[in-house]
């Protein structure tokens, strides 16, 4: 659904940019008024920015994984650990007000990554994430699709789906972190 309405979003604004361009050209060349022109100029981007707008309205569910961030927000607000698996999504933490522990990644935050108050932010292997995993902590951690079949062959115990969005699911080692 997401593509076909950011596909009829961009078709729309591209519709409309190109309309107004054929119509202030000719409004130009049949001897028209050049601030005619450019009024039809300014309607098409009006135009072509509010289908923008809807567009990034339509796209924001497919990046923000904001609807993720509200699966397992009750698991979090009773004290389970937010973890990633070799990602890391600025939008968990911010739409549940949780830290996260990054597993086997640190991208751009590796400068600050060894500093002392980082540590407990960052498992370096996956050896450290089934010890978490199988300690008695309520773990919530969100696997990309593809990656959780290999996975959850080394985490016992099995992990528990909270939910998905897009290629992320959000999984447990606690079946009570689901209500």
């Amino acid at each position: 659904y997401r593509m076909i309405a950011l596909g009829i979003d961009g078709a729309i604004a591209l519709a409309a940019l190109a309309a107004g361009a054929i119509r202030a050209y000719v409004i130009v060349r049949g001897g028209g008024s050049m601030s005619h022109a450019i009024a039809v100029i300014m309607v098409a981007s009006l135009i072509t920015c509010g289908m923008l707008m809807k567009a990034r309205a339509d796209a924001a569910d497919s990046i923000s994984y904001r609807e993720l961030a509200r699966e397992i927000a009750p698991a979090i607000s009773r004290g389970c650990v937010l973890a990633s698996y070799h990602h890391h999504l600025q939008s968990l933490p911010f739409y549940t007000g949780a830290r996260e522990v990054l597993i086997a990644h640190r991208g751009e935050l590796a400068p600050q990554g060894a500093t002392p108050d980082a540590q407990a932010s960052f498992l370096d292997s996956d050896r450290e994430l089934a010890q978490l995993w199988a300690s008695d902590r309520c773990v919530v951690l969100i696997v990309n699709q593809g990656d959780l079949a290999s996975l959850a062959a080394r985490l016992k115990p099995l992990p528990v789906k909270l939910g998905s969005e897009g290629k992320k699911l959000a999984v447990s080692n606690q079946a009570k972190a689901n209500p």
